[in-house]
């Protein structure tokens, strides 16, 4: 009879342990579930957000590039100009000796062909000359003076080709400057809520992974207390039946 009263008191702990265990598992893994399928959102939501986020910063750095082009076209246009002006300084007064030499080609042959004399060929010849030779001044005058001009024309332009070029050069550096500190910052504005949300989600886990460790200490704990319960009512109950036994024993001996 002893042993028939352990059994009932030994079995009816461990099914109620059982149970909770069961219980406490179930939850662990709907908690879990749902964490991951908040984490899932979440990252879902940040990856939408950096593709927005990147798609804006390539559009503005396609309209810097095609700001640049432009740029660059306007000033390859100014390089030509200044280059065409550079070829008409040189042209000129080439031109100018040319028909001299011309000139005074034809007056020979005119002369030739029109005095029979040589000391009249040679005095018209002369005043000719002198003739020419204040146009050819006149003509170098006239070349100097347009020469200085276009130096001078070419030294402006230039000038003032440099500095457009530096200003068109400092005002795309700013705004590229100012589009990559823009995209930057629109970054870091979108992805912050999604930083802060995976740290509280990171200190969730990790305090939820300190709480399953309790659990299981606690439960190990519980185990080893079960354990030792069962084993000391099992040896009680053995005791007891020797006792008994001792007894009946006795008591069978008195008889006889």
């Amino acid at each position: 009879m002893a042993e028939t009263k352990s059994t009932p008191s030994t079995s009816t702990p461990a099914a109620k342990t059982a149970a909770t265990k069961r219980s406490t598992a179930a939850k662990k893994a709907a908690a879990t579930r749902a964490k991951n399928a908040a984490a899932t959102t979440r990252k879902s939501a940040a990856t939408r957000a950096t593709t927005k986020a990147k798609t804006a910063a390539k559009s503005e750095a396609t309209k810097a590039r095609t700001a640049a082009k432009s740029e660059a076209a306007e000033v390859k246009t100014t390089a030509e100009t200044v280059a065409e002006i550079a070829e008409k300084a040189v042209l000129v007064p080439v031109g100018a000796a040319l028909i001299g030499r011309d000139k005074l080609v034809a007056t020979v042959e005119d002369l030739r062909s029109s005095y029979g004399t040589r000391d009249a060929a040679e005095k018209e010849l002369k005043a000719r000359q002198k003739k020419l030779e204040t146009q050819l001044k006149k003509f170098e005058r006239r070349g100097t003076t347009a020469r200085k001009k276009v130096e001078r024309e070419l030294k402006k332009t230039r000038t003032q080709v440099e500095r457009e070029l530096r200003q068109r050069r400092t005002r795309l550096e700013r705004e590229v400057k100012k589009t990559r500190t823009q995209a930057e910052k629109e970054l870091s504005k979108r992805f912050a809520p999604f930083e802060k949300e995976l740290q509280a989600f990171r200190a969730d886990l990790e305090k939820q992974a300190q709480g399953v460790s309790k659990d299981l200490k606690d439960i190990s704990a519980r185990a080893e207390f079960v354990t030792a319960r069962v084993e000391n009512l099992v040896q009680t109950g053995r005791t007891e039946a020797a006792k008994a036994s001792k007894t009946v024993q006795e008591r069978v001996a008195s008889l006889v």
